[in-house]
Formats: C-alpha cells, sequence, structure tokens
C-alpha cells in the first residue's frame, strides 16, 4: 500500500505574518507544559495546534480560511460566509419542514456542520457590513448620530464625494441587518416626535414670553401669529398627555377625542386600550391607536383593543413576536393601517365582534400577519 506523504504546512503559507493576534486562536494550558494555541476558524483542521514550545509558527499556513486564494481575487472568509448562508438556508427548511422533507433537510444540515467544523454559534453570527444613512437637517442629523451610537456602541463616521471631496449628508456605521433595520426605524421615529417636541417647546416659548398681540386684537388671517388662548389650545392639542399606562394626544377638544400614542413601560406583556381617558379632569374617548405605538414590544402577548376605536395606525403592533391574543372590542372600526400586525405570533388569534366579523375579516386581512394568524369571533 502506497503510503501518504506528510503534508507540509508551510508550503502556500503566508511567511510575512503569524497567527498571533488573529481572533479565531483558543488557549488550552496544561501544568507544567507552555500553553497551546489551537485554530478555532471553521473548516476540516479546526481545532490544528498553530503553535510550537509555547511560540506561534513563523507563518500562517496555507489551510487558512482567513487567506486569499491563488491570485488575490476572492477572501476565503466570503466562501465561508456563502458556506454559512447556505447552510442557514437548509436549517430553516429542516425547522420548518414536514415529513421526508424535514428528515432529509436535517440529515444535510448535520453532514454539512460536521464536514465543514461549523457550530450553531457560527449559524447566529451575523454578517457585518458598511451602511450609510442620509440626513437632511442638524436636527436629523445629531439624532441620526446618537441612535447609531445607542445602537452599534460605536460612534458614525462621515461621507464625502470621491470626486469633490465635499462632505455629503449621509453617515455610515458598520452594523448587521438587524441594527440596520433598528437604526433606520428609530430615526425616523425619533425624528417625527423629536419635530413634534419642538413645536410643543415653542409653542410654550411663546406662551412664557409673553409673544402674542394684546387683548381685543385679532391677528391678519394672512399671518400666522396666534392670540393666547389660540396657544394654549394649541399647546393642549400637541402636548403629550400620561396616565398610569399609557400615553395619548388630544385630537379633538370640542368632540371630546384623543389617541393612545404608546405605553408608559414598553415591555408591558398586557396592553390595554382604554374606552376614555380622563385628561386635566375632562373625560376623553380613545378613538385611535397611533403610528407605531406599540411596535417593537417584545414582552407583550395579549392585546385590547377598546370599544370606541376608529383606527389602528400603520406598524402599530408590528414586531411584537409574542403576542398571540388581540381582542377587537370595538364595532365602529374604520381602517387598519399597512403592517399593523406585521410580525406577531405565528399562532396568534384576532377575536372580533360576532357581527362584525365579515367586516372585520376582510379590513383585517392582509396586515402584515402571517397566514396561520386566525381570525374569529
Amino acid at each position: 500500500m502506497e503510503r501518504r506523504k506528510k503534508v507540509n504546512h508551510g508550503i502556500g503559507a503566508d511567511f510575512s505574518r503569524t497567527c498571533e493576534g488573529c481572533g479565531c486562536i483558543t488557549v488550552e494550558t496544561v501544568a507544567g507544559m507552555p500553553p497551546l494555541f489551537r485554530c478555532s476558524a471553521p473548516g476540516p483542521r479546526r481545532g490544528y495546534t498553530v503553535s510550537a514550545a509555547g511560540r506561534f509558527l513563523p507563518y500562517v499556513p496555507a489551510w487558512c480560511p482567513l487567506m486569499e486564494r491563488e491570485g488575490g481575487k476572492e477572501p476565503a472568509m466570503n466562501r465561508k460566509e456563502e458556506l454559512l448562508e447556505k447552510i442557514k438556508k437548509i436549517k430553516a427548511l429542516a425547522d420548518r419542514g414536514v415529513g421526508g422533507e424535514k428528515t432529509t433537510a436535517q440529515a444535510t444540515l448535520e453532514r454539512l456542520m460536521q464536514e465543514h467544523g461549523i457550530t450553531e454559534a457560527d449559524l447566529e453570527v451575523e454578517r457585518v457590513e458598511t451602511v450609510f444613512f442620509p440626513y437632511h437637517d442638524e436636527l436629523e442629523r445629531r439624532i441620526l448620530i446618537q441612535i447609531i451610537f445607542s445602537v452599534t456602541g460605536k460612534p458614525a463616521f462621515g461621507c464625502v464625494g470621491a470626486a469633490s471631496g465635499r462632505k455629503r449628508k449621509k453617515y455610515g456605521t458598520d452594523c448587521t441587518a438587524a441594527q440596520r433595520l433598528e437604526i433606520e426605524f428609530n430615526h425616523k421615529f425619533f425624528y417625527e416626535a423629536a419635530k413634534k417636541e419642538f413645536e410643543v417647546f415653542l409653542y410654550a416659548f411663546y406662551m412664557k414670553n409673553g409673544i402674542f398681540p394684546p387683548d381685543g386684537i385679532a391677528p391678519e388671517q394672512e399671518t400666522k401669529a396666534l392670540t393666547k388662548e389660540e396657544l394654549e389650545e394649541r399647546f393642549f392639542l400637541t402636548a403629550i398627555h400620561k396616565d398610569k399606562n399609557y400615553c395619548y394626544k388630544v385630537l379633538s377638544i370640542k368632540r371630546k377625542e384623543a389617541e393612545v400614542i404608546g405605553a408608559k413601560n414598553p415591555k408591558s406583556k398586557k396592553i390595554q386600550i382604554p374606552d376614555q381617558v380622563k385628561i386635566n379632569g375632562v373625560s376623553y374617548k380613545v378613538i385611535s391607536v397611533a403610528k407605531s405605538a406599540f411596535s417593537n414590544n417584545k414582552k407583550a402577548v395579549s392585546a385590547t383593543v377598546g370599544k370606541n376605536v376608529k383606527k389602528i395606525g400603520k406598524d402599530a403592533f408590528r414586531g411584537c413576536k409574542k403576542l398571540k391574543k388581540i381582542f377587537i372590542k370595538t364595532k365602529k372600526l374604520k381602517r387598519v393601517g399597512k403592517n399593523a400586525f406585521r410580525g406577531i405570533a405565528r399562532s396568534a388569534q384576532i377575536k372580533v365582534p360576532k357581527k362584525k366579523y365579515v367586516v372585520y375579516r376582510k379590513m383585517l386581512a392582509k396586515k402584515g400577519q402571517r397566514s396561520t394568524v386566525k381570525i374569529r369571533y
């Protein structure tokens, strides 16, 4: 029988550097012996020793998955990422498949993971890419910088034109796909909220400093000047009012109507939208659920919509992945916004009044929820 030749790891290796400092290195210590440094990078040589007598090899072995192919066209890390993407797809099929399809996918998944030395932890690691986010004014710029830092834990960096060298109205960061979505959502949400808060502050500033005409003098129709009474009313309509559990905005003082805009505790397990709320001692009917009012509440398991609600806004319950029961008590519902229930639990049930079942079933259809979500009465 022909004897196999011993592979020399130095052939085709990179002698310009060593494995020292690589993030894939793990250390094993044995009493009375120098530490052993092993490679933990995915691949058939996972676990190989890259040190001798406590020192690193004077080169990076040719089989290192982080090295480039011959010709330097494509990094081997891209091959690893492609392999991980393929395995993730097979894993998803193994999780949701049925019968023979599920069994075949599971067998293929186990074979590929064993063959390439990939663990469950490797599948959880998301790809990081450089993404740029645009802004238009100074307020939006400052909010974007703060949100990028809060999500990634790293400061944002600016962007300049390749030809002109001028600054562009963009800020970039290295983030995962999930972080990118979070930054985009929070940027839009908090920018809109900041503009409204600034409007409230402006009206309060006018009132504090008496910047309105004397009593009895009405402003000309074409101007934007407001009387003291108009300022007080505008301030009341733009202010955020709170009770024990939720935050509201007044929609109409005359009709005594209000809108719920969110929960004081964004991690509450039960969402209970009341029929009415008291603001400054006056009862207001809660007729609307605001856009993104309860979005991304990861803890909520049930939600009840009060009997006076006429509108459920866009993305109202989006991302509430544990939300399994939604009780709609109102018989006055006229409109449900796009993706209002996107991302709720697969097994969720939406219960509606029996007399409104036919109308509501059509109204609530295709609002972002999966096809497995049932609408019942």
